[in-house]
């Protein structure tokens, strides 16, 4: 197998990092959120790692208690360290966050003078269109057992009681090879 060399890569700020190999000892340093929905949206690239940095942003906001009356969570984010942070210039950036903004992913507030606007965060909610999911077939939306309780809810997630069956079966089949 041709294995990765180490290397170095500057970033654009003040960070220096090096490449190793993703191995299962491999300690992941920092990361930014990425929803995978978010891909699905038809945002911008860019709007998508302004975003990403938003909503890490907005953990750190919910671990320190900031959001408003209603509970929603809003972060403080200056447009000078976005550039920062992307290497990009004011504009580029305004022009992410006016598309976030049309795209109801964020709303921002008219910054007090000398200080930065608070921005709200939405996330995409998670559904599945029946029609599209398991090639247009769709799960059952519940089972009933024999006793009349139901016992699976497909809104509850996991496998469908015929994947279940299915893999006892094959688990009985072998065990009954090593009995």
């Amino acid at each position: 197998m041709n294995r990765m060399r180490k290397t170095t890569a500057e970033v654009p700020s003040h960070k220096t990092w090096q490449m190793i190999p993703y191995t299962n000892r491999t300690k992941l340093g920092a990361y930014a959120p990425l929803p995978k929905g978010l891909l699905h949206q038809g945002l911008s690239p860019g709007a998508i790692l302004v975003y990403c940095l938003l909503l890490d942003r907005g953990n750190l906001s919910l671990r320190s208690g900031w959001f408003d009356e209603d509970g929603w969570i809003f972060v403080i984010y200056p447009i000078s360290r976005l550039c920062l942070e992307l290497g990009k210039g004011a504009s580029t950036i305004k022009r992410w966050l006016r598309e976030l903004e049309e795209r109801g992913f964020i709303e921002r507030t008219l910054p007090t003078p000398g200080m930065a606007s608070r921005i709200y965060l939405s996330v995409p909610e998670y559904t599945v269109n029946p029609d599209r999911k398991n090639n247009g077939r769709t799960r059952p939306t519940s089972y009933t057992g024999s006793g009349g309780q139901s016992t699976w809810d497909a809104s509850l997630g996991g496998p469908t009681p015929e994947e279940v069956e299915r893999c006892l079966t094959e688990l009985e089949r072998i065990n009954a090879q090593y009995q």
